[in-house]
């Protein structure tokens, strides 16, 4: 979607989209940004659910090896994206560069659990060692889910076209300055924000 997205977003306006195809981008970081939402809630009730149940062995082995490669993965991709987006200046990609952040801390997450359980408690007897998965994926979905939920909230209020303060502002002061030198009567400013791009009126009499 993101690949497909991207090829419409400086396409020129026409007679069906008289106001760009911008906001395409916005419907689909939305999207993505509310399945990452989805993915650390399911953690977070699926950790909840371990903890209240008093906890869970952990499979040392495949499971440690397959979560080092993961990590690898999700870590290298992460650093690519991370830079395109950089260069770019794609919230596009951007969106992709969080999921892959997502993916790395909850891995290495993982990689923390199963090296604290083979150093400490190897045959796995004890609370701490049931506990400490479960536990740590808890903490971990409290904090990463502000990441996405700030995403999709930035977006969703530049679908429904909520002005932004910041250039509100600046274009009012800048109105205030040309309507004291040109004596103007009145004027109305009207400014909303479509993911990268900006879309002004302004009104004087």
């Amino acid at each position: 979607m993101s690949v497909i997205t991207s090829k419409y977003i400086y396409k020129d306006d026409d007679d069906i989209f008289q106001y760009g195809y911008v906001r395409f981008e916005l419907m689909i970081n939305l999207f993505k940004s509310l399945i990452l939402l989805i993915v650390c809630v399911y953690a977070f009730i699926s950790a909840l659910s371990g903890v209240i149940k008093g906890g869970y062995d952990i499979y040392l082995g495949a499971a440690t090896i397959y979560s080092i490669f993961a990590f690898v993965i999700s870590s290298a991709m992460f650093f690519i994206t991370r830079y395109f987006y950089r260069t770019l200046e794609s919230d596009l990609i951007k969106v992709d560069n969080v999921e892959w952040k997502i993916d790395c801390i909850l891995y290495i997450g993982g990689i923390v659990a199963f090296g604290l359980v083979y150093v400490f408690d190897s045959v796995q007897n004890s609370t701490f060692s049931k506990m400490i998965d479960p536990v740590l994926l808890l903490l971990l979905s409290m904090i990463l889910v502000f990441s996405p939920l700030k995403i999709a909230i930035a977006n969703f209020k530049d679908l429904i076209m909520v002005a932004p303060s910041d250039m509100d502002s600046k274009i009012t002061d800048i109105m205030d300055r040309l309507s004291r030198e040109y004596v103007f009567g009145n004027y109305d400013t009207h400014i909303a924000k479509s993911g990268r791009f900006y879309n002004r009126g302004k009104y004087t009499s």
